[in-house]
Formats: structure tokens, C-alpha cells, sequence
């Protein structure tokens, strides 16, 4: 049975709540997991060191151990190799049979939306000459965008073997979805406002019958570079009020013990785990959306500021 989002019966959660692990080895990785099981059930191996080059080993030892210490967890993959770290393809032909439902899929490129309004492209390349040659309109600029995600062998890969699709972004949460994303999650950071960023992704996964999170990501470029424990733990409750499947936190450089999470972090967490299991009628109630604000078909310029 599910016990308000917490499972008994090793019953799939409707509710992941976790961190993400930016380090490079398996006894940094076992480390954190050691230090967040007993309040966290979701574990991000979000870390292109640990999936690139011949570290295939590495992977495997961190994924069993999130899986034998309880959690679910999914993997970053900055691409999905079929020449140069060519292990990719069998890792996620075995990994579902090898990890059961524990493991929830892979995290896919980075900021897709976010990188196409700040840069002019999702991932920080450049556009040919004659595909711009055609864009003169919104319609144009998202078919562009939509295809070229789609194009990829990478997207590919993950779609064939029907494994689910996720992304952390902060703009275009629509494009993303119709892009082939399954879940996003929202960055909750720097100065920009929680309320608008969630009502941007929660609304374009709920019209399109989708999943959101949360992610906590950067308040500052430098140390302690996310915000305290106490303004993280209203970061989450927040996120839950609104309906979030998932929230977790960017946990990188791994400068640290335990990456950038300090105590008073960890200690937020906790009371957050707590305070979504006290009961099935507990203190964080949800909060339904009672207006929708509806734009253009296409028009996609981010409602950044």
C-alpha cells in the first residue's frame, strides 16, 4: 500500500524525493547514499564522469548499491554513445532486467529549453545555415527545435527502448514535453521566482498529461552556491504543494564530504521526509491551480523576466 507518497510492500512511490550525486568514484557516491537512505527513496547518478569513459563498472556498482540501500535512481547521460563509449547501449539494454523498477531512466542533455533561449541553441551548438534559412516564424523556430532534439541519435536510443525521458530546465517546458521529454524538472534557484517557474512547468505537463519535479539548483556562483536549510525546506514544500512527482537537489562540484550539502541542508531534508509522512491528511496540503494563463500556439519567447 502507498502511505501518503512513502511505500510499504516495496510498492512503486507516487512520490520521489532525493539528491543528486555530482562526484566521480563509487565510495563517494556509497557515502552520500549512506548519509541521506534514511530520509530520501530517489538517488540522480548525475555525473558525466561516471558515465563516460570506460567506467562502466563504476556505474554498475553505484546503481546496485542505490538499489540494495532502497532507492530508485536514474542516470545523466550527456549522449548516448554508439561509437565511442559504445557499453552504452548494452548498459541500457540489461539495466531495466538488471535493476527492476528501481531504476526510472535516464536524464537526458541538460537545459534544452533554457540553452535555446539564452543561446540560440538547445545544446550549445549552432544551427546550419540552411535550416535557418527557413525560420520566420515561432511555428518555424519550434519545429526546428522539436525535430533536432528528435533527430538525435541519442533520443532515439532512450525512445526505442521505451525508457523514460528526463530533464532539469528553466524555460520552454512546453517545447520540451512536445520535444519527447517525459518528466522535467524545474529549477527552483538564483532570484527568479519559484510561483512562475512551477506554473510554467506544472501547466505544460498537466495539459499534456505529463510528470514534473523540482530540482534546487544554484542561488550563487560560489560557495555555498544553494541556498540554506531553511530557505531550501520552503523550496520543497513549495514544490509539493503544487503537485511535484519528484524533488530533488543539484549537488555539484563535489568539492566537499558530502559534494556542496552542508548540515543544516541535510537536516531540512529530513524534516521534509518527515513532514510528508506523518499522515495520509498531514500538514503539507496540495494547492490547486484556479487560473491558467494561455498564450499563442507557438509562441515560445520564455516569459524569462
Amino acid at each position: 500500500m502507498v502511505y501518503n507518497n512513502h511505500t510499504k510492500n516495496d510498492e512503486k512511490p507516487n512520490f520521489f524525493f532525493g539528491v543528486s550525486f555530482g562526484g566521480t568514484t563509487a565510495n563517494q557516491a556509497k557515502l552520500l547514499i549512506d548519509k541521506v537512505k534514511g530520509y530520501t527513496n530517489f538517488f540522480i547518478i548525475n555525473s558525466w564522469e561516471v558515465v563516460s569513459n570506460d567506467n562502466e563498472s563504476v556505474l554498475n556498482e553505484i546503481s546496485q548499491y542505490a538499489v540494495d540501500s532502497g532507492m530508485y535512481f536514474m542516470v545523466y547521460f550527456d549522449f548516448v554513445s554508439q561509437i565511442v563509449y559504445p557499453w552504452h547501449q548494452t548498459w541500457l539494454d540489461t539495466a531495466p532486467e538488471k535493476f527492476g523498477d528501481k531504476f526510472l531512466g535516464v536524464y537526458l542533455y541538460d537545459e534544452p529549453g533554457g540553452k535555446q533561449v539564452d543561446t540560440g541553441h538547445w545544446k550549445n551548438n549552432t544551427y546550419t545555415e540552411s535550416q535557418l534559412e527557413n525560420v520566420s516564424t515561432y511555428s518555424d523556430a519550434t519545429e526546428l527545435f522539436l525535430e533536432d532534439i528528435a533527430a538525435l541519435n541519442s533520443t532515439k536510443d532512450v525512445k526505442r527502448r521505451n525508457l523514460q525521458m528526463f530533464t532539469s530546465d528553466y524555460a520552454l517546458y512546453w517545447f520540451d514535453y512536445l520535444a519527447g521529454y517525459d518528466t522535467i524538472f524545474v529549477e527552483l534557484g538564483w532570484n527568479q521566482s519559484r510561483n512562475r517557474q512551477i506554473s510554467l512547468c506544472r501547466g505544460a505537463a498537466n495539459v499534456q498529461d505529463k510528470d514534473w519535479g523540482a530540482i534546487v539548483t544554484w542561488t550563487y556562483y560560489k560557495y555555498p552556491y544553494l541556498v540554506d536549510g531553511t530557505a531550501m525546506l520552503q523550496d520543497f514544500i513549495t514544490a509539493y504543494r503544487a503537485g511535484a512527482k519528484y524533488v530533488t537537489v543539484l549537488n555539484y562540484p563535489y568539492n566537499y564530504t558530502y559534494g556542496i550539502l552542508q548540515d543544516d541542508q541535510f537536516s531540512a531534508m529530513e524534516t521534509f521526509w518527515h513532514m510528508t509522512s506523518e499522515s495520509e491528511n498531514g500538514s503539507l496540503q496540495k494547492v490547486d491551480a484556479k487560473v491558467a494563463f494561455v498564450l499563442p500556439e507557438d509562441y515560445g519567447w520564455g516569459l524569462r523576466h
